[in-house]
């Protein structure tokens, strides 16, 4: 069972792999125009805010069971949006290094 103080970490540490290794990859090509991939950081950046803010902002009234379940459903989304902010930036990555 995931705390929320451990989902939080987790939100945390998968935006910052993701966001690093753009980064990375912007300075590996900085000839580059990339600014499609500063915004889907951007995007990434507001997700992630988001997902914390819905965290905070939980039914503190709620039983267990109704607060593991929000915590699991939180956690699967903000996953499954992170992955699709991801396949972006791959594929932005992708043609970048094919010029």
């Amino acid at each position: 069972m995931a705390s929320i103080k451990e989902t939080k970490k987790d939100i945390k540490n998968i935006t910052f792999e993701i966001a690093s290794n753009c980064y990375f990859i912007m300075e590996e090509h900085p000839d580059k125009d990339l600014s499609e991939i500063d915004d889907l950081i951007d995007e990434l950046l507001d997700l992630e805010e988001e997902a914390l803010q819905k965290l905070n902002d939980r039914n503190k009234e709620a039983n267990g069971k109704e607060t593991r379940m929000y915590i699991k459903q939180m956690k699967n989304d903000f996953v499954n949006q992170s992955n699709e902010i991801l396949d972006k930036i791959n594929t932005k990555i992708e043609a970048i290094e094919k010029v």
